[in-house]
């Protein structure tokens, strides 16, 4: 994992064209080296651009001053272990 992911996130559930969202709030990516937020640019970038039926959809970013917030479907089982775990016994 990149540096950047130690640094503060915040998490909220809400609606995008009547769909649930969650919505990942990177607070002062200013503080951050150019390079970390040349990296985290690249790969919100990257997220958005790739749409798979079996890889999480993202439908935006918004960045407000030293604030960015990504936009990406929500998924009601929280977790990717949790889904591995319970559907794909096979895995074990």
């Amino acid at each position: 994992m990149s540096k950047y992911y130690s640094e503060t996130t915040t998490l909220y559930k809400g609606t995008y064209l009547h769909l649930p969202v969650t919505i990942k709030h990177y607070s002062n990516i200013h503080s951050l080296s150019s390079q970390n937020q040349n990296i985290l640019l690249q790969e919100l970038s990257i997220s958005l651009s790739i749409h798979h039926p079996f890889i999480l959809n993202y439908f935006g970013v918004c960045e407000e001053g030293s604030n960015i917030y990504l936009i990406s479907e929500y998924l009601n089982k929280n977790s990717l272990y949790y889904l591995i775990n319970q559907n794909c016994s096979y895995l074990h």
